[in-house]
């Protein structure tokens, strides 16, 4: 596991502290979690806007190309990827 320095204010320290001790957490665990979460939702908006895209294009030329099916694989793998956790 790799080992980092940071840099961030005392009042959001003071949150993480707080928070990791009332979740029985440490700061770097905490830490982790939320940039794991934060990370997963910027990957979930980013394949629902493609999504949307995909399904906008094929709803106005009714043809299905290559990009948007990837667009829509994408999609489906992440689906599955996320139903198994």
């Amino acid at each position: 596991m790799a080992k980092i320095q940071i840099s961030i204010n005392d009042e959001l320290l003071k949150r993480v502290d707080d928070f990791a001790d009332e979740s029985y957490t440490s700061r770097s665990g905490l830490v982790t979690q939320a940039l794991s979460e934060y990370l997963n939702a910027r990957e979930t908006m980013k394949l629902v806007k493609n999504l949307s895209l995909a399904i906008g294009k094929l709803a106005e030329t009714g043809e299905l190309d290559q990009d948007t099916m990837n667009m829509i694989q994408d999609f489906e793998r992440f689906t599955r990827y996320s139903a198994t956790k």
